[in-house]
């Protein structure tokens, strides 16, 4: 595909081969770019982007990163943070040890009873019967 992405600012076709693709449409009409086309002229005016290669590909990566970084910013600003203390009644995700495998199983499974707080909202958990979930 030759549409310009919006991740690393350049055509796929354009980062592997530092030119501009020609579409089959461009090629069987006489599109004023393939009219006026001289080969010797057309590596003249490629020879300069060759140089340019690696710089392209690590703006593109730079890029890249940075829209990681929005991605990630934007996930994290529609996340609720809920903290729990020791003594709260939780319910669990289903299938959190492993698959369900039914379409109508519940989504959640509880009460468990918050025993320990470990660390970045990791908690120890109790059922109702006083077993530890391991």
């Amino acid at each position: 595909m030759t549409t310009l992405r919006s991740t690393t600012g350049e055509t796929p076709f354009n980062l592997v081969y530092r030119s501009e693709a020609v579409i089959p449409a461009e090629a069987e009409l006489e599109t004023f770019r393939i009219h006026h086309y001289e080969q010797e002229s057309n590596d003249n005016l490629l020879w300069p982007n060759l140089d340019r290669v690696e710089e392209v590909r690590e703006d593109a990566g730079a890029r890249i990163e940075r829209y990681k970084l929005r991605v990630i910013n934007a996930y994290n600003r529609q996340v609720k943070r809920r903290e729990f203390q020791v003594g709260d009644l939780v319910l669990r995700r289903a299938g959190a040890l492993g698959p369900v495998g039914k379409l109508l199983a519940p989504n959640w499974e509880g009460p468990y009873k918050v025993i320990r707080i470990i660390k970045f909202g990791a908690y120890e958990l109790k059922d109702t019967d006083g077993r530890k979930l391991s």
